[in-house]
């Protein structure tokens, strides 16, 4: 299913130099297309929410340096550098924000700039992200070109985040071993890492490089509420409430207990004869009539001894009884709330 883009809360940055900003006043249909997340049919870097047939809200990519563009197979703002095809209309909403060169650096193609290191690119994957000699530039791997960036400064507090090689996100340094030198600075990493964690009153373990309460919004509360309703929708979706409906009647405990008419669409998808349901059920109402059972799991103990006569019914009830416990498995194992 579509919803399956995400998938843990940084679902959306997955690129470390992704901020994406919410917009308004850009129309799009959401009629007739499934939940989850669109690009923009004009603009290559804006992408849309679509929930239950019905427009909730637009995003666009940042424009930091160079173009991003929205990925709709990856979920993802990414990289339009030397990529052909990937937006026809090649028609971007932000424009680019320009990277500043430092002083005595030489300025870079792209409005990137260039650092002093002997990282190289050659034989590494397209797209790849590479820790630096500073801790607080990266670098990533295009076509065999190295291109650099300097990871943005944290919010409230004079230094740079920090290049975090196992999550690919700039962070907090005292969540980063590092005791390399600081691009642009004269501090000492040790003296960033004790003003960092001091910061945090010694422990910065819990804390996400987004600080700002609207970047809180815009970057974690706005997609993960979206993505929780798109999945939440499909989970109760005509079909999904068609199937629990239809397992319902396999319940001692409900109202349309071993109602025929109401488990028929069940036995079509089963592919068994409904002729043969009608007369095992009017055999089993006459044998339960005076049964005080509970549950679905009571029924399928009760019918295991009369599985040879009662062969259609005990697996309708196996059948059910499946459906649930995995879908219950899968919803817990995949789903964004548990994350």
């Amino acid at each position: 299913m579509r919803q399956n883009f995400f998938i843990t809360l940084v679902f959306i940055f997955a690129s470390p130099t992704l901020n994406q900003h919410v917009l308004t006043n850009i129309p799009f249909e959401c009629k007739g297309r499934l939940d989850g997340f669109w690009r923009d049919l004009r603009y290559c870097d804006v992408f849309h929410a679509c929930i239950a047939g019905e427009h909730k809200r637009s995003y666009g990519c940042p424009q930091f340096g160079e173009k991003f563009y929205f990925d709709e197979k990856a979920q993802i703002c990414d990289f339009a550098f030397n990529k052909t095809g990937v937006c026809e209309t090649n028609d971007y909403y932000t424009s680019i924000t320009t990277v500043p060169a430092l002083p005595g650096r030489q300025p870079g193609a792209k409005n990137f700039f260039i650092v002093d290191s002997n990282v190289s690119c050659n034989g590494q994957a397209n797209g790849a992200y590479l820790s630096s000699q500073y801790c607080n530039i990266f670098h990533r791997c295009v076509s065999g070109s190295r291109i650099d960036f300097r990871c943005p400064r944290a919010n409230n507090v004079p230094y740079d985040l920090w290049w975090n090689q196992q999550t690919r996100l700039c962070d907090w340094p005292c969540r980063v071993q590092c005791n390399n030198q600081l691009f642009g600075s004269s501090t000492s990493a040790q003296q960033v890492q004790r003003e960092s964690l001091l910061f945090f009153n010694n422990d910065c373990r819990d804390y996400p490089p987004i600080f700002r309460e609207d970047q809180y919004r815009t970057n974690l509360y706005y997609p993960l509420i979206d993505s929780l309703l798109i999945e939440l929708n499909d989970g109760f979706s005509f079909e999904n409430m068609q199937i629990l409906n239809e397992i319902s009647a396999l319940c001692p405990d409900s109202d349309n207990f071993l109602e025929s008419e109401i488990l028929k669409h069940f036995l079509l998808q089963m592919k068994i004869d409904f002729s043969l349901l009608c007369n095992e059920i009017q055999v089993l109402k006459q044998m339960l009539k005076d049964s005080k059972l509970s549950s679905i799991v009571d029924l399928y103990a009760e019918l295991l001894p009369l599985k040879q006569a009662l062969p259609t019914v005990i697996f309708l009830v196996a059948t059910a009884l499946t459906i649930s416990v995995s879908s219950t498995t899968c919803e817990r194992t995949f789903s964004k709330m548990k994350r």
